[in-house]
């Protein structure tokens, strides 16, 4: 006697709200990565038998830094386990209150090389450098330090100069073992420069023995052998 229709609802669950909040630390740069496994609880509530997986045992993709900067310490997933063990944080909508990263450039002093070499009609250079005794800080083992448009000279007579870099504010480039640059990671806050020296180059005269019969005339002959010369 009826014709029914019928109009549907929805049924609707949304995710419960949670909220955690993540520290925040400063490093100094030692080539290494840098994380914090461990974040606080500070709102919402999980429902009875429900907990986080522990940040130290379990893999959460929290967020890592290396190299000098800043990031923002994000969790890239974050995991909740029932009593079953099973991950359920899709039915929970987990805000973060971020902490940040921070890692600081390391302050050097660095000491170009010297050189010397004996006259061969080339140029001499040191690209190379360390940290210097006086550094507050070692390089980082594996960093490497290259100078950009270090002194070069060919003659004895230049006589002995100072290793300088071309620019006492951007004169390095620093690689790690990777062969990543990370200059920008250190700052120089002072040189002590090497020395470049050509010394000169031995070389011996040979002069030819010639004996002829007196016949008035002057004796002379102009050829002679070096030896020793580049």
């Amino acid at each position: 006697n009826y014709a029914i229709s019928y109009k549907f609802g929805l049924l609707t669950l949304n995710p419960r709200p949670l909220t955690i909040r993540t520290p925040s630390q400063k490093w100094l740069y030692d080539g290494e990565e840098h994380y914090l496994a461990e974040f606080e609880h500070i709102g919402g509530e999980l429902l009875e038998g429900h907990a986080f997986a522990d940040p130290s045992e379990v893999n959460m993709k929290p967020a890592t830094l290396t190299l000098a900067g800043e990031k923002e310490n994000r969790f890239g997933e974050l995991i909740i386990l029932d009593e079953n063990l099973k991950n359920v944080a899709s039915n929970y909508k987990i805000t973060q209150m971020c902490g940040n990263l921070i890692v600081t450039p390391r302050p050097i002093c660095v000491r170009t090389d010297s050189a010397t070499k004996v006259f061969d009609n080339t140029y001499l250079e040191a690209t190379g450098a360390t940290a210097d005794e006086s550094s507050p800080n070692p390089l980082v083992e594996g960093d490497v330090i290259k100078l950009k448009n270090s002194t070069r000279i060919r003659y004895v007579t230049d006589g002995i100069v100072y290793n300088q870099p071309g620019s006492a504010f951007d004169g390095v480039t620093i690689t790690n073992k990777k062969g990543q640059d990370v200059t920008s990671s250190y700052q120089v806050i002072g040189y002590t420069y090497g020395k470049l020296e050509i010394t000169k180059c031995p070389i011996t005269v040979i002069t030819p023995s010639y004996t002829r019969y007196f016949d008035g005339s002057v004796l002379s002959k102009t050829r002679c052998e070096v030896v020793g010369a580049p």
